[in-house]
């Protein structure tokens, strides 16, 4: 499927959360087809389909790689480290991915970066005592709908962990959101880690998804 029209870079005050690029893929192609798409696509869906039994799983590896290709004009390839923080091969930039069912996120960038995409849904506000801290639940009291605040508070949260990616990291007791501008479509939290650190948070809210993004500038 084509790119998503999605200029997040445009709402981005470029004082906040600079220096990124992020690219959409909306996929429903078979892995067949999306190797297609690709330089050596045929070697590279061997090379998937001999790593990965699941179809499901096969599709978002190739989405990954279209994606990088068609967006990026990146070639490398994509590693993954112990703690499963991806990396790009041979490329010293910084990457994170994220993919709903449907929908696949890739953000580059010279400085440390998290992203996170899920489908607008109830599951977040239903599981919220997993990862709101006392401090945050406030944020849902305020607003006019808390199953949306929920899903905004568990990407902020997400793309954050995703960012940071250190051992010992838990969403639901060591992780602090703050909103300094919570205002949809655009919201903007403060993250508090452990050791007192903090980064911005952007999230977007979309008709059927819902996109925060987290960059450390330290």
């Amino acid at each position: 499927m084509p790119l998503l029209n999605l200029d997040l870079r445009h709402n981005i005050p470029t004082s906040i959360l600079p220096g990124f690029d992020v690219g959409f893929w909306s996929f429903g192609e078979t892995a067949q087809d999306l190797s297609l798409l690709l330089a050596d696509g045929e070697n590279y869906l061997k090379k998937i389909q001999s790593a990965y039994v699941s179809p499901k799983r096969q599709r978002e590896k190739l989405a990954v790689k279209v994606l990088l290709e068609k967006h990026f004009s990146c070639f490398e390839e994509v590693a993954y480290l112990s703690n499963g923080c991806p990396q790009l091969v041979n490329d010293d930039r910084f990457v994170s991915i994220s993919h709903s069912s449907s929908l696949l996120a890739v953000a580059i960038s010279h400085q440390r970066i998290g992203i996170d995409l899920e489908e607008r849904t109830e599951r977040a506000y239903h599981l919220r005592q997993k990862f709101l801290l006392p401090s945050e639940e406030w944020m849902l009291a305020a607003c006019e709908d808390p199953v949306l605040e929920a899903l905004k508070i568990w990407t902020a949260k997400e793309a954050a962990f995703k960012m940071k990616s250190v051992d010992g990291l838990l969403l639901h007791t060591n992780l602090e959101l703050q909103a300094v501008d919570n205002h949809s479509p655009i919201s903007l939290y403060k993250v508090v880690f452990p050791d007192s650190s903090h980064s911005m948070v952007r999230t977007f809210v979309f008709s059927d998804f819902v996109f925060s993004v987290c960059i450390d500038y330290a």
